[in-house]
C-alpha cells in the first residue's frame, strides 16, 4: 500500500472518530449522568432499635416483691451466674440482696454515687435500687470502649418504679456514700 493512501485512510478514520464523538456527545448519549439516587427504605413502625434489649414492661413496680421479680426476669439479659437467679434463692439468702425504694433517681444517686442529672425529668424518676451479691458475669454495653461480660462480685440494677424499665445496670455492688 502506498504511504499516501495510508495517510489518507488515517486522516479519514480520525475524522470519522471525531464525528462519531461529536454526534454522540451532542445527542446526549455520552453525557455525564449523575449516579442514581440512593433511597433509604421507609422507617419501620415502632421505636428506634437500640443496642440495649427492651426489657421494659410498662407496668409500675410498687413493692419490694415486685422489684425482686423484675430483677429475676432481667437477669437473663444482663447477668450470667453458675446457677440462674430465682425468687426462691433470694428468699433463702436474704443477706445477698438489697432492695431499696427512692422517691427520685436523684435521691438514689445522692446515696450511692453523688452524681447529678442535667434533666429534672430524669432526676425526678422514682426508682428501685436492687443489688444482688455474688459472683456474676455482667453484660456491659459500651463502657470504656468495651462491650461484653465483665466478672464482678455482684450486680446493681436501677429500675423505674413508674414503668419497670431498666435505667441502669452496674457491674459490682454500689456502695453508699458516707
Amino acid at each position: 500500500m502506498n504511504p499516501r493512501t495510508l495517510y489518507r485512510l488515517l486522516i479519514a478514520g480520525a475524522i470519522l472518530i471525531v464525528l462519531t464523538v461529536v454526534t454522540n456527545a451532542a445527542s446526549g448519549q455520552w453525557a455525564v449522568q449523575p449516579p442514581p439516587a440512593i433511597t433509604t427504605p421507609p422507617p419501620t413502625p415502632g421505636p428506634q432499635p437500640t443496642l440495649v434489649p427492651d426489657t421494659s414492661t410498662g407496668v409500675p413496680v410498687t413493692s419490694h416483691t415486685e422489684a425482686i421479680r423484675r430483677v429475676v426476669a432481667l437477669e437473663k439479659f444482663w447477668a450470667a451466674r453458675e446457677q440462674s437467679l430465682t425468687e426462691e434463692q433470694i428468699a433463702a439468702h436474704p443477706d445477698r440482696v438489697v432492695v431499696e425504694y427512692y422517691a427520685t433517681r436523684g435521691e438514689a444517686s445522692d446515696v450511692y454515687s453523688g452524681g447529678h442529672f442535667g434533666d429534672p425529668e430524669i432526676e425526678s424518676e422514682p426508682v428501685w435500687v436492687v443489688i444482688i451479691k455474688g459472683k456474676v458475669h455482667v453484660t456491659i454495653i459500651g463502657i470504656a470502649g468495651r462491650d461484653g461480660p465483665v466478672e464482678a462480685d455482684g450486680v446493681t440494677y436501677i429500675i423505674s418504679a413508674r414503668t419497670g424499665k431498666v435505667l441502669e445496670v452496674a457491674a459490682g455492688i454500689l456502695q453508699k456514700q458516707k
